[in-house]
């Protein structure tokens, strides 16, 4: 589970995140981002019934991509807040290629911070 601090939650923020944001594709998962000044790094993750009609396949999606995301969230450049939408195809996709979806797309989005140039104050948080 991400920490409350690390989580986009309100309204006007899924808003402004879609509205003014970019997007970067894949077929299992979509997303949204938008580089901030400050604010920190926080995250969503949506997945609707496009993807299965049974609650308990949605929540198990939900997990698998918030894992695949807070295991790789210290690799993301700061003062950005994302959004994971799943794909229909996510959920049929076993953790580890939803795994490679969110580091594809974040790599892509050029949201990868690599980790030899980064200070130890960054790589520790």
């Amino acid at each position: 589970m991400l920490p409350k601090a690390e989580r986009l939650r309100r309204r006007r923020d899924f808003q402004t995140v879609l509205r003014t944001g970019r997007r970067m594709h894949h077929p299992l998962v979509t997303l949204y981002f938008l580089p901030r000044a400050a604010g920190g790094r926080l995250a969503a993750f949506v997945v609707g019934r496009r993807v299965s009609n049974k609650a308990a396949r949605r929540n198990k999606v939900r997990r698998r991509l918030r894992e695949a995301y807070r295991l790789r969230r210290h690799q993301v450049k700061s003062d950005v807040w994302l959004i994971f939408a799943a794909q229909p195809a996510a959920g049929k996709a076993n953790f580890h290629q939803l795994a490679a979806a969110v580091e594809q797309l974040l790599r892509q989005a050029g949201l990868w911070a690599d980790r030899d140039n980064m200070t130890s104050e960054q790589r520790d948080h």
